[in-house]
């Protein structure tokens, strides 16, 4: 025991060394509170195109479930994650006995129609966010995900639980300059429902 304690300080005083040889010369990583501000002015638009009844296509408001989260991947680019409920459907009552299943197979058609309208809602966000990302390099991307809000009760056949949009920033910006026309833009964004 007596053999240990004497080793004690020359073990802290190695450590120490080591420790201040490590940090010597180097700062810690800057943050980037430029694009910080940017990711959180962009959530909070993606809230409003979702909450704003006025921008709602077909009058059925897509309910978001919690907020918008966003961050930055150096190197990739900014990925934005939102939660949404295609159709709101009433609150069922306990011992209400719950849907028929003509109900079900009826909500579920009708959520599979509103895909459309929730592929045009996330091209919307990235041709309009994306440029307004100017810390985002042109080269990366930005991403948009959007998980689709299933009950367990829910008949989900033919019904995805993910949307991803994504394109270069590079991409949204020549659409916004106009050197990128509609057409062109929709088959450059890349779609993939999971």
């Amino acid at each position: 025991m007596a053999h240990r304690s004497k080793l004690f300080p020359t073990f802290l005083a190695v450590l120490l060394a080591l420790v201040s040889a490590g940090s010597a010369g180097s700062e810690p990583p800057a943050t980037n509170t430029t694009i910080h501000e940017q990711i959180v002015r962009t959530e909070h638009s993606i809230d409003g195109r979702f909450s704003n009844l006025k921008d709602v296509i077909d009058s059925t408001p897509m309910p978001l479930k919690g907020v918008t989260r966003g961050g930055y991947l150096k190197g990739f680019g900014v990925v934005f994650t939102v939660q949404v409920n295609l159709l709101p459907v009433p609150n069922l009552a306990p011992f209400s006995g719950g849907m028929s299943e003509k109900d079900k197979t009826n909500l579920n058609l009708r959520k599979r129609q509103r895909l459309e309208d929730l592929e045009v809602r996330a091209r919307t966000i990235l041709v309009e966010e994306g440029p307004r990302l100017t810390e985002v390099p042109a080269t990366e991307k930005v991403v948009l995900v959007i998980s689709l809000l299933h009950y367990s009760w829910e008949d989900v056949s033919e019904l995805p639980s993910q949307l991803v949009m994504q394109a270069r920033r590079q991409l949204l910006v020549d659409h916004e300059a106009g050197s990128v026309d509609l057409p062109t833009l929709k088959k450059q964004l890349e779609l993939a429902y999971f």
